[in-house]
């Protein structure tokens, strides 16, 4: 049997999306005779909520449970980690050696698991350890990280120093892997031959019986920071419902992990300012069965990303769980990697932020299909499912 071990740092498995790719990566590799093991080091908040803990049942799963630390300064959260670090290897190293693994699969690009790539050649003198990384995002070139020169500068030569004692490299996407081609690749050739693993969806979780509402309803499901809210978005659609009289024909559901205040602040006051509070409903933390649940009783699924540069890299996973569940996407995004898939896949329209002219021209021409229930989703469907996402990665895996 192939054995597997994952450092993650991170463990929303049922409620964040890069937690939820992570869980189906390893559930993939278990259909094909892997033994997955996973080590994490979890914040004490969530390590009490056993909702983690019992999601987490069918991995072999070993903690490190830590202090909250994120609103201390950099050194003193870089030194605490740092401290964390070494705890955990010797309980690394057992797991490793009693279980003969044979393969490390690093999740980032949070900054425990990269001190670990260093940890891991320690061990290959020990025993063979190959070690995969994992890059869902960009970390030190992320242009959306408004860090100081010098951390900022720290942090690429710390990533420049462990990318070097890497075996094999996945990549979340092709702009990543490009990205680090371009600033590494010298440091490592392997850059090169790294796998693009996209997020898939696993059809399984869409077969519970679906009720509509018979409202034209959408759903937006994530977070909103000060770089990715939703007041643009609906402010226009309170605008179209007002000038058309639609108030009794449109549903929005808002399924939040994580809202700044004064964001969720303007979204209250502008629903209430409207008299919107019965076609406006906001979910928090709901269970991933429940987010599918509405996703599927949906008839458009609402994708905003950051107004900024700094998400050009990446395509959301949820995209994929949204093509899982058959239903029209309406993104809001300047994204390069964003409007190509949607306009390519046909998985439904794309607006760009702040132009209020062509998001009211799609919401009219949406309104228009549903009236005529002629609202069908004919997107690429097959090509976002984990069978045909991921069917390169055991190869990828043991090959030399």
């Amino acid at each position: 049997m192939k054995k597997i071990l994952f450092l993650i740092e991170f463990l929303l498995f049922e409620r964040r999306m890069p937690g939820i790719r992570l869980k189906e990566i390893m559930k993939y590799l278990i259909r094909f005779n892997y033994k997955v093991f996973s080590y994490s080091f979890l914040n004490e908040y969530f390590f009490r909520d056993g909702f983690y803990r019992k999601s987490l049942k069918n991995f072999n799963f070993f903690v490190c449970v830590g202090r909250d630390y994120t609103n201390k300064n950099f050194l003193l959260k870089f030194f605490y980690k740092f401290i964390i670090t070494l705890r955990s290897v010797r309980y690394i190293k057992k797991i490793v050696v009693t279980n003969d693994i044979e393969k490390l699969w690093i999740s980032t690009p949070k900054i425990y698991p990269l001190f670990f790539i260093y940890v891991a050649r320690i061990f290959r003198a020990i025993r063979r350890l190959e070690v995969i990384l994992e890059y869902r995002d960009v970390w030190s070139l992320n242009e959306q990280l408004n860090f100081p020169k010098l951390k900022k500068c720290l942090l690429f030569n710390i990533e420049k120093f462990l990318i070097k004692r890497v075996d094999k490299f996945i990549f979340a996407t092709e702009l990543i892997k490009k990205t680090y081609m371009d600033y590494f690749g010298y440091t490592n050739k392997n850059i090169y031959d790294g796998l693009v693993l996209y997020t898939g969806f696993n059809p399984n979780y869409y077969k519970d019986k679906i009720i509509k509402n018979g409202r034209l309803t959408f759903t937006y499901t994530g977070s909103f920071y000060h770089s990715r809210n939703p007041l643009f978005f609906l402010r226009t659609i309170f605008d179209f419902i007002e000038v058309n009289n639609y108030c009794d024909d449109i549903m929005i559901y808002l399924i939040l992990n994580y809202c700044q205040s004064d964001i969720y602040n303007c979204v209250i006051e502008e629903r209430t300012k409207r008299n919107f509070n019965k076609i406006v409903k906001i979910l928090n933390n709901i269970t991933r069965r429940k987010v599918i649940n509405y996703l599927s009783r949906s008839d458009i699924l609402v994708i905003i990303t950051h107004s900024t540069k700094g998400s050009y890299d990446t395509l959301p996973g949820k995209m994929a769980e949204y093509v899982g569940a058959k239903k029209n996407i309406l993104a809001i995004s300047n994204d390069p990697l964003v409007i190509e898939a949607i306009r390519n896949d046909k998985l439904g329209w794309v607006c760009s932020h702040n132009d209020k002219k062509a998001l009211f021209n799609i919401l009219t021409e949406i309104y228009e299909k549903w009236n005529r229930k002629s609202l069908v989703f004919k997107g690429n469907y097959t090509k976002y499912s984990v069978d045909e996402r991921y069917k390169q990665l055991d190869n990828f895996l043991f090959s030399q």
